[in-house]
This record gives C-alpha cells, structure tokens and sequence, in this order.
C-alpha cells in the first residue's frame, strides 16, 4: 500500500473477524443517519465483558512481546515501544485498568506476538489483531504495520484501536447496516454515551483517543458489576496469568 497524499487512509483490523470481517474500509454511507445515537460500542453477544477494575489501586493487566518472527531486535523493539506508548494513552484515562509490560512470559496475562501472512492470504493486508475481556488471547502485529512506510509510522494509533478492544470496545460501526439490511457486524452490540463516528474506534482516521472516548470509557467502567444496559448484564473478568 502507498500513502496518498492529503487522504486518510483505512485501518484493516480483524478482531471482530468471528463476527463479520471488518478488514478494510467500511462501506460508503456507514454513519449516515447517527446523529441521534449514542458513541462508544460494548458488547459480545449476551454480555457486555469488561475487566475488573479499580481507580485507587488499578488492574494491572500485563503483556508480553514475543520475540519470535520479528525481522529483528529493533523491529520488536519499535513494535514493544508503541504498545506502551498506546497502552499509556489508555493508562492516563484513569477508569481502573493499568496495562504495561511484564517482566517474564508466566507472568503476562497476554502475548503480543508478530504474524507475516503469507502473499495472497485474506489479511495480507491487515494491521493488527487482539481480543476482548471474555475471550482473552495473543495481541497480533501483522507484517503490514512493520514493512509499509506509512503503517510503521503510525504503529502507535493502529494499537490504540487494539486496545480498545482489550477494554471491551467494538468497533463504532459494529450496529450500522449494510446496503442489504443486514447488520455490519452479526454479534449483538450496545451503543453506550455520546456520538462521534471520529472515535478511537472506528475506521476512517488515523486512530487517536477522542475526547468523547476518555469521557465515555470512564463512565462505562463507573457502572456496576452485573448491572444492565440495554437489558444487557455487564460482566467483569479479572486478568489471569498465562503461567509457566
């Protein structure tokens, strides 16, 4: 992929691939008609995951790079400094979570690991991959991020998106409605707090934190454990350690 000048360029992730694939650019006219709806997207299925967390005494949640596929040491190390620095963004919200790295691999609750798929596979051109509270697993850096120019320099912002949906965010576009009718994304979602198809969280910016999305983030975590939103229990997952 080359940069075009003066246009924003999309950023492929497949997180909610089990879903629907949301690699790509979304379809022409996704946000029209939300200007009544509220922002931030939570929810998978009949839960709306959220970590456990604590503002006087944060969750710690801890990763671990894995050094393996890396073309090179300053390759995981470039990759491991924009995690942090994403993770950090994050951090300085204060809604309860505190990610950043762990000292050994036991010790992680989640990898963040390297992935180069091979020419012509479906993601050849995906960024980035990670999870949600329920269903925890490894943090994917697609080749793409690394070897194109344009997606190195902004490694940072493309895993602020990831992190959103290691908080529990869906993707802003998870409820809109393709041309048939049909859902974007199959999984049932909840829309939570203010409108900003600009959020951390969708597609058609360089992914920065939104003012809208520290304000709702914080009120999202305020709620209670097993509390309902859109008749929705919210359910709290605590971090565990990957172990030996």
């Amino acid at each position: 992929m080359t940069q075009v000048p003066g246009k924003k360029r999309p950023s492929p992730c497949i997180t909610q691939d089990e879903f629907n694939p949301t690699f790509g650019q979304p379809p022409r006219g996704e946000h029209a008609g939300r200007q009544d709806r509220p922002g931030i997207v939570v929810g998978v299925s009949d839960i709306i995951p959220r970590w456990t967390a604590n503002k006087t005494d944060p969750t710690k949640l801890l990763y671990f790079v894995v050094r393996d596929g890396f073309a090179s040491d300053a390759d995981k190390k470039y990759a491991a400094d924009a995690f942090q620095a994403a993770a950090k963004q994050w951090n300085d919200i204060g809604f309860g979570v505190n990610i950043s790295a762990a000292p050994d691999k036991a010790r992680a609750h989640f990898l963040v690991k390297y992935y180069k798929p091979k020419m012509g596979d479906r993601d050849e051109n995906t960024l980035a991959r990670a999870f949600f509270p329920n269903s925890v697993s490894d943090v994917v850096i697609y080749d793409t991020s690394l070897t194109d120019p344009f997606w190195r320099k902004y490694l940072m912002n493309t895993l602020l998106h990831e992190i959103g949906h290691i908080i529990g965010l869906r993707h802003e576009f998870a409820l809109d409605r393709k041309q048939d009718g049909t859902l974007r994304e199959s999984t049932p979602a909840q829309r939570f707090g203010s409108v900003n198809e600009h959020s951390v969280m969708s597609y058609d910016d360089i992914n920065d934190i939104k003012d809208t999305d520290i304000k709702d983030v914080k009120a999202f975590y305020e709620l209670e454990n097993r509390s309902l939103l859109n008749g929705v229990p919210i359910t709290d997952y605590t971090p565990k350690p990957l172990g030996p």
